[in-house]
C-alpha cells in the first residue's frame, strides 16, 4: 500500500497547476463579486474618516488659537491700544493703530508659517479696525456682514467655526477683548481652507475642495476681492478661491484636468443637483477611465446660526485590493498619522510661544530686555536682595549671602530727534542698536539693562549711587568716543541721571526720581550725569 509521501510524487505537476488555478480563480471570482457590494461602503466610510479627522485638525486649531491668545494678545499693553482706538481724538486712533501693527507684525509673520490666514481687530462697534493681512482696509461696518463679530461683542463670549469675511474665508476664532472691565473690542485669528486641504490631502491622499455657494460669496466679499474666486466644474451655483486651484495644479492628487472631467460627470447627475440646490449631503460612485471614484458632499456650516455656507467636496480614487487592507492595519495607520499631526501641532504651538514669549520680554530692535520685563526682573533682584535665601536642607553648604547695594542708572541719546530727523530713522535705529552693542560690551556681572522706551535706556547695576555714577561717568564718555569713531551713524553723547535704590521708597516713586535726575543733567547741557 502507497503511503501519503508515495502518493503525492505520483501526482502530475499539471494536476497540481490546475488545482491551484481553479482555487485562485474560485476566490478571484468570489472577491470580485463582492466588490461591486463592498466598495460604496468602503468608500463611504473613508470618506467619513476624512471628514473626521478634518473636524479634528479643526479642533486642534482652536485650541492653538486659544493659546496664542492668551499668550500675546490678551495682554494689558494690547487691550490699553485697543481702548485707545475709541479715543474721539482719531490722531489717537491712527496712533493706536500703528502701535498695535508694529507690536504684533512679528507674531503675525511667524503665525503665518503655521498656516494661519488672518489676524484681524474689530472694535465693539464691529467696524474693522486693523487687518494684519490687508492693513490698509479699516473703518467698515461688519454689522450684517460678520455674524460672529456681532455675537462676540455683543455677548462677550468667545467663537469658534466657519465663516465667510470680506476678504478671505476660513475657521474663524474671535475672543472678546476686555480692559480694565470694559469691553473693547474683539479679535479674530483665522486659518485659510488652504490649510485644511493641505492636511487632509497628506493624511486622507484624497483630494478636497472647500466651495461656497454663489450667493454667500457674492454678498459679503469686497467687489475688488471678487476675483479671487472662480467658477467650480461641479456646479454654477459654486465657487473655489484660487488659492485652493493653485493647490491643485503644484501638487495634484488626481490630475487637474481630470479632475474636471469628472466633477463635470457627477454635475449631471440627478442626486448632486438636488443636494446642491437642497443644502444636503451627498455620496456617489463612479467608474472613470478604468478606474474607480467616489465623491462625497459634506455641509459647510457657518457664523453664528450655522446655516449652510458651501460644501467640502471630497473626491478619491482607488485601487480597490490595495485599499482593502486589513482594518486593524488602517486604524494603526490613521493613528499613527493623527499622532504624527498633533505632535506637529504641539511642536509648531511650543515654538510659538517661545518666541510669543521673547516678542513679550525683550526689544526687537535692540535685543535688550524691554521696560516691563526690565522692572520685574528688577523688582525682584531688590527684593531677593532684602530677604536671604533658605536651603532647603541644613547641611548644604552655600557662599555666605551678602545683601548688595543697587542703583539706578536712567540715559539717554542728546537730541535723538535731530539724529531721526536729518539723517533719518534707519540711522536712528542703528544708533539704538549701536547703544545695545555697547552696553552689551561693557556689562558687568550683575548689572541689568534694558531699552526703556524710545531712545532712553535704564540700568539696575551693583554698587552705591557713587560707584554707579563712576559707571555712568564711563560710559559716557566712552559713547562720545566710540561714537565720532563708528561709521554710518553721526558722533551723539548721553545724559544720565543716577539714584541709588531704597527699600523704604516705592519704586515707582524711584523711577521717578531717576527720570527727574536725567532731565536734570538735559537742562545742565547735556552730556552729563547727574546724581
Amino acid at each position: 500500500m502507497l503511503n501519503a509521501k508515495q502518493r503525492f510524487s505520483q501526482v502530475p505537476i499539471r494536476t497540481i497547476v490546475f488545482r491551484s488555478a481553479t482555487i485562485f480563480l474560485i476566490l478571484a471570482l468570489s472577491f470580485i463579486a463582492t466588490i461591486a457590494n463592498e466598495v460604496r461602503n468602503f468608500a463611504r466610510n473613508d470618506h467619513n474618516i476624512g471628514y473626521q479627522n478634518f473636524e479634528f485638525n479643526v479642533v486642534a486649531t482652536a485650541r492653538f488659537s486659544d493659546a496664542i491668545f492668551d499668550s500675546v494678545i490678551n495682554q494689558p499693553r494690547i487691550l490699553a491700544l485697543m481702548q485707545q482706538a475709541h479715543s474721539e481724538d482719531s490722531s489717537e486712533v491712527v496712533e493706536a493703530r500703528q502701535s498695535l501693527y508694529e507690536a504684533l507684525q512679528p507674531l503675525y509673520e511667524t503665525l503665518r508659517d503655521a498656516d494661519i490666514q488672518q489676524l484681524h481687530f474689530h472694535t465693539r462697534t464691529n467696524h474693522s479696525f486693523l487687518r494684519f493681512h490687508r492693513p490698509s482696509l479699516y473703518g467698515d461696518d461688519l454689522t450684517g456682514i460678520r455674524s460672529t463679530v456681532e455675537y462676540v461683542n455683543a455677548t462677550q463670549t468667545p467663537f469658534h467655526g466657519f465663516e465667510e469675511g470680506r476678504v478671505f474665508n476660513g475657521f474663524r476664532h474671535v475672543y472678546p477683548l476686555i480692559y480694565q472691565n470694559e469691553h473693547v473690542g474683539s479679535v479674530e485669528i483665522s486659518n485659510s481652507l488652504a490649510s485644511f486641504k493641505r492636511v487632509y490631502e497628506l493624511s486622507q491622499e484624497d483630494t478636497v475642495d472647500f466651495v461656497l455657494f454663489r450667493g454667500v460669496v457674492e454678498s459679503k466679499v469686497f467687489e475688488e476681492e471678487l476675483s479671487n474666486y472662480h467658477n467650480y466644474a461641479l456646479s454654477p451655483h459654486l465657487l473655489l478661491q484660487n488659492e485652493l486651484i493653485e493647490l491643485d495644479l503644484e501638487s495634484p492628487i488626481i490630475d487637474y484636468q481630470e479632475k474636471q472631467r469628472l466633477l463635470q460627470r457627477f454635475a449631471d447627475r440627478r442626486g448632486v443637483v438636488r443636494a446642491i440646490e437642497n443644502h444636503t449631503d451627498y455620496f456617489g460612485v463612479a467608474w472613470f477611465n478604468n478606474r474607480v471614484y467616489s465623491i462625497k458632499l459634506n455641509v459647510l456650516r457657518g457664523g453664528v446660526n450655522r446655516e449652510p455656507v458651501g460644501f467640502a467636496v471630497s473626491l478619491s480614487n482607488y485601487n480597490y485590493i490595495k485599499e482593502s487592507l486589513p482594518g486593524h492595519i488602517l486604524q494603526l495607520s490613521l493613528f499613527l498619522l493623527i499622532s504624527i499631526a498633533f505632535a506637529w501641532v504641539l511642536y509648531r504651538q511650543r515654538r510659538l510661544m517661545k518666541g510669543a514669549e521673547h516678542l513679550a520680554r525683550y526689544d526687537g530692535l535692540t535685543g535688550l530686555m524691554n521696560r516691563r520685563y526690565f522692572s520685574e526682573v528688577a523688582i525682584d533682584t531688590l527684593t531677593q536682595n532684602e530677604n536671604p535665601p533658605k536651603s532647603r536642607f541644613y547641611f548644604r553648604r552655600k557662599p555666605p549671602w551678602v545683601k548688595r547695594d543697587y542703583s539706578l542708572i536712567m540715559f539717554d541719546i542728546d537730541h535723538f530727534k535731530k539724529i531721526n530727523d536729518q539723517f533719518g530713522h534707519d540711522v536712528g535705529d542703528k544708533a539704538l542698536e549701536f547703544m545695545a552693542r555697547l552696553i552689551k560690551e561693557q556689562n558687568q556681572r550683575g548689572d541689568t539693562y534694558c531699552r526703556w522706551g524710545g531712545e532712553e535706556f535704564m540700568a539696575l547695576v551693583r554698587g552705591k549711587v557713587d560707584k554707579a555714577q563712576e559707571k555712568a561717568e564711563f560710559l559716557r564718555a566712552l559713547i562720545e568716543e566710540r561714537t565720532e569713531r563708528e561709521e554710518g551713524i553721526p558722533g551723539f553723547t548721553c545724559s544720565f541721571g543716577v539714584v541709588e535704590t531704597d527699600k523704604n521708597i516705592p519704586w515707582d516713586k524711584q523711577l521717578t526720581d531717576v527720570d527727574h535726575l536725567l532731565y536734570k543733567a538735559k537742562e545742565n547741557g547735556r552730556n552729563r550725569v547727574e546724581g
